[in-house]
């Protein structure tokens, strides 16, 4: 269910970030100076590089959309109107993130 709905990886990412500390979660705020000590900083915001922070609020975002589109699958009689404008919505708005993080840093946008 969750590979059919594009959930694996997340559920990958949630738990190597979540219940135990795996190499990717550890070195996301080691910052390695040249001639000077490693050290590690915040790992959730870094005032100098905001790309990081933008593009895991990006990804966390489609994630949901995801999962929101997972729950529309397995409940196919619903019929809420509500739901669905709420789902639309938030699409449009998350594919307004999308485009603002790729003009803000158009040399990472691809990497």
């Amino acid at each position: 269910m969750m590979r059919r709905h594009e959930l694996s990886e997340a559920y990958e990412y949630g738990s190597a970030a979540a219940l135990h500390v795996r190499i990717e979660g550890a070195t996301r705020g080691l910052r390695q100076i040249y001639g000077g000590v490693p050290t590690l900083v915040d790992a959730e915001i870094d005032p100098g590089d905001l790309y990081d922070y933008h593009s895991v609020s990006v990804g966390f975002l489609n994630t949901q959309l995801r999962i929101f589109r997972a729950l529309d699958a397995i409940n196919p009689e619903r019929s809420f109107e509500l739901p669905r404008l709420t789902r639309e919505a938030f699409e449009r708005n998350l594919r307004t993130a999308s485009e603002a993080l790729t003009r803000a840093y158009p040399s990472r946008a691809n990497s």
